[in-house]
C-alpha cells in the first residue's frame, strides 16, 4: 500500500482499491487522525509506512501487484470470452465513496472496449498472452485424440457451450478438435457452428500474435493439425517471442 494525497484527501491504497484516511479541512489541520497529512507532500512522507502501490488513475500509478498480471497501459493481455485485448487505460471509479481502481480493454477483432475491476480480473480470467510452452500444450491438444462423442444434442450443446465459457487455451483447443473433426464427417448443427466460430476467433487471434503469423495461415495450422494430424513447424526464433 501507499498514500496518495487527491483533491485535499490522502488516500490509503491498496491493491485494486483506494481508500480515504485523511481529510485536511480549511484550517489546514486533518482528520480523523491527530498526526494525519496536512499536504501532498506529507501524504506519503513517512516512507516506513509505504509499501507497493497499486495503479491509480492516469496521474500517477501504471501497475499492480498482488495479482497473477502487473497491468500497464499499452500491454496486451487475453479476455477469457473476446480473446487478445490491449490495455488501453488505467483509472478509478468511485463506487458508494470509494474509490476502486479499473483498467479498460480494447479489443480489436470485436471493436470492443471492455472496463474491468483490478481486483477481480483474475477472477474473470484475465491473463497474460500464451507463452511457448503454452503454444506446444496447445499444438498437442490439436493433435490428440477426440472426446467421446455425446450423442443426445442437447447435452452436447451445453456441455461445449461449458467448454467455450472456461476461457482455458488448452480446453478452448479441445473444443475446436472435436467441433472440427465432426464437421469434417457431418456438417454442424448451427448452434454448433457458431461455437466453432466463437472459438476459433479468440483462440487464433492469440496464437496470430504470440507467432507473429496471419491470422488466415495460423488458422491453416490449426485445421492441418486437426484432421490431418500435420505437427506444424514452429520455428524457434518466433516460439521464443511467446517467452
Amino acid at each position: 500500500m501507499r498514500f496518495l494525497w487527491d483533491d485535499g484527501k490522502c488516500w490509503l491504497a491498496e491493491v485494486g482499491r483506494v481508500h480515504r484516511m485523511w481529510t485536511a479541512n480549511s484550517s489546514g489541520s486533518s482528520a480523523p487522525f491527530e498526526n494525519g497529512p496536512q499536504g501532498p507532500e506529507s501524504c506519503g512522507a513517512d516512507e516506513s509506512r509505504q509499501a507497493s502501490a497499486p495503479a491509480d488513475d492516469e496521474r500517477g500509478v501504471t501497475f499492480f501487484e498482488g495479482y497473477a498480471l502487473n497491468f500497464s497501459a499499452g500491454q496486451v493481455v487475453v479476455h477469457p470470452h473476446h480473446g487478445p485485448a490491449t490495455v488501453k487505460k488505467i483509472f478509478t471509479r468511485s463506487i458508494r465513496g470509494e474509490l476502486r481502481s479499473y483498467i479498460r480493454l480494447a479489443v480489436p477483432q470485436a471493436d470492443l472496449e471492455v472496463s474491468i475491476p483490478v481486483d477481480q480480473a483474475e477472477e474473470i480470467g484475465v491473463r497474460s498472452v500464451v507463452d511457448a510452452a503454452g503454444v506446444r500444450e496447445v499444438v498437442s491438444v490439436l493433435l490428440d485424440e477426440s472426446e467421446d462423442y455425446e450423442k443426445v444434442w442437447a447435452r452436447r450443446i451445453k456441455a461445449n457451450a461449458e467448454r467455450l465459457r472456461t476461457g482455458n487455451l488448452r480446453t478452448v483447443a479441445g473444443l475446436i478438435r472435436d467441433l472440427t473433426r465432426q464437421n469434417e464427417e457431418k456438417r454442424l448443427a448451427f448452434g454448433e457452428t457458431k461455437l466453432l466460430r466463437d472459438a476459433m476467433a479468440p483462440f487464433v487471434a492469440e496464437l496470430s500474435i504470440v507467432l507473429d503469423m496471419p491470422a488466415k495461415d495460423v488458422e491453416a495450422i490449426v485445421v492441418a493439425a486437426v484432421v490431418e494430424g500435420v505437427r506444424p513447424e514452429l520455428p524457434e526464433l518466433e516460439l521464443a517471442t511467446a517467452s
